[in-house]
């Protein structure tokens, strides 16, 4: 059986620095997905599992005509914009609160690796049409300032190395497990994109990050001590006011088969 992980997220001071800080990525990901899949008209629904503040929910929008969002944090769906057109719900994705058989597509950007998938790959397989399509992605930094080799030198020696990453989920999805559940994958890749950041910028992401969230709200450390000791570190490796840093990760699409 799985273990049951806490929530980082759920604080509302997290979810308004995540809401500011987070650079919004998605579109690179869906275009991705859109080229993959040959998407030549929009979906009819997509759900969005683990939304957040709603920026992988809003990329969504690029290929569905509908987009339902999901998270299990009202502190994250506060921070989700109302002017979107999203259908914005409280739930868990290891127990969707949609109907079986409604969308087209499931998308689980940063959110995958802390659900438990002995539940959230089945409440997939029910919630999606056949011929559905389930796309997990995430993105993160490489640890490379594109121009400037210093900075992948002082990312091994960061202050922010030494906080322990939350124990969640994080580990390959193989096939024979997507099979258990009635899944099967049309695609892997690794994928690059380039993120241009000020110093600030850079600062309130690294806060961002699941380690700090966990030191600082869980161990009642101060964000704003943590934030000038980062500026501190960073402002020798920023000879411009915005620096390009190169960002990635993985982009997974499996399907539900046809009966």
């Amino acid at each position: 059986m799985e273990k049951t992980y806490p929530n980082h997220f759920v604080h509302p001071s997290a979810a308004r620095l995540y809401a500011r800080a987070r650079p919004y990525f998605h579109p690179v990901v869906i275009e991705r997905v859109r080229t993959i899949l040959e998407l030549k008209e929009p979906l009819e629904a997509a759900l969005d599992v683990g939304c957040g503040t709603g920026q992988s929910a809003q990329a969504l929008l690029a290929i569905a005509r509908q987009v339902t969002a999901i998270d299990p944090s009202t502190a994250m769906l506060a921070e989700v914009p109302r002017d979107l057109g999203l259908v914005v719900l409280e739930g868990r994705g290891e127990a969707m609160p949609v109907p079986s058989a409604s969308f087209d597509l499931v998308s689980a950007g940063m959110a995958f690796q802390w659900m438990k998938r002995a539940r959230f790959l089945p409440e997939t397989h029910r919630v999606l049409r056949p011929g559905g399509r389930l796309v997990i992605y995430n993105n993160g930094i490489s640890g490379r300032m594109l121009d400037d080799p210093e900075f992948k030198r002082w990312t091994h020696h960061r202050s922010l190395k030494s906080f322990p990453i939350p124990p969640n989920y994080r580990y390959p999805l193989r096939d024979e497990q997507a099979a258990l559940y009635g899944l099967s994958f049309l695609h892997r890749e690794t994928y690059e994109n380039e993120v241009r950041l000020s110093i600030d910028a850079l600062a309130d992401y690294l806060l961002t990050q699941s380690n700090v969230i966990a030191h600082v709200e869980v161990g009642g450390n101060d964000p704003e001590a943590l934030r000038r000791t980062l500026l501190a570190e960073l402002r020798p490796l920023f000879p411009r006011p915005v620096m390009p840093f190169l960002f990635g990760g993985i982009l997974w699409i499996l399907h539900k088969p046809f009966p």
